[in-house]
């Protein structure tokens, strides 16, 4: 079935609503610092508008989607229900959809999802050198355990077990430091995947980005 003129323009409005609701969530949940409500905001009402997203990304948004009249009713009545819940314009989100379209290529989701990237690169970066030093200080513990199985004196044994618990302080550090790198980059993934996370800054330039 060809998609309507309806199908289109819900397409749009969805699409801009759950956007606008994310920003929205999204900047509060940055600005509190009261951890129930953030998480009530994290597994609560984002989920909804993250639904809403991928459903207007995945379903609506297929050419060869097969959408009724009365399929475009039902999905449309939850919509305009959340516009009125929210005192917000059915035309200010369109033209907000518009203006997204008008900034593809050239808005502040592309220099967020860059900024992203680059984080991520960063991150590697830092792991690539973690591994490094901690190589280094493998090879010394190693060193200095076959060392203590030598017959040395009572001061040279105390000077390297002295040594060792620095290197394992120091491989304890590395471990701890990698394990958060790799909590950091699996965020930093997952938002990308999500892709909301870039695409709420969809309608600004990248000169208003850099004001906000």
């Amino acid at each position: 079935m060809e998609i309507t003129k309806e199908s289109a323009k819900l397409q749009l409005i969805g699409k801009e609503l759950a956007l606008h609701m994310l920003k929205i969530l999204n900047n509060q949940y940055n600005r509190l610092e009261d951890e129930s409500k953030k998480e009530k905001i994290q597994t609560e009402l984002i989920p909804i508008y993250e639904n809403l997203y991928i459903q207007f990304n995945e379903e609506i948004k297929k050419e060869d989607a097969v959408i009724t009249e009365e399929e475009i009713k039902k999905i449309a009545k939850p919509i305009y229900k959340i516009i009125k819940e929210n005192n917000l314009s059915e035309d200010n989100l369109l033209k907000e959809a518009i203006k997204r379209n008008e900034l593809h290529g050239n808005s502040g989701a592309e220099i967020v999802k860059k900024m992203m990237v680059n984080q991520i690169k960063a991150i590697e970066s830092k792991v690539e050198s973690l591994v490094k030093d901690g190589t280094v200080l493998l090879k010394k513990e190693l060193e200095y355990e076959e060392a203590l199985k030598e017959e040395i004196s009572a001061e040279e044994e105390d000077r390297l077990n002295i040594d060792l618990d620095t290197i394992k302080t120091g491989l304890d550090l590395i471990t701890d430091r990698m394990a958060e790198m790799k909590t950091a980059k699996r965020k930093i993934e997952n938002d990308l995947q999500k892709r909301w996370k870039y695409e709420i800054f969809g309608t600004l330039t990248k000169e208003e980005l850099l004001k906000e």
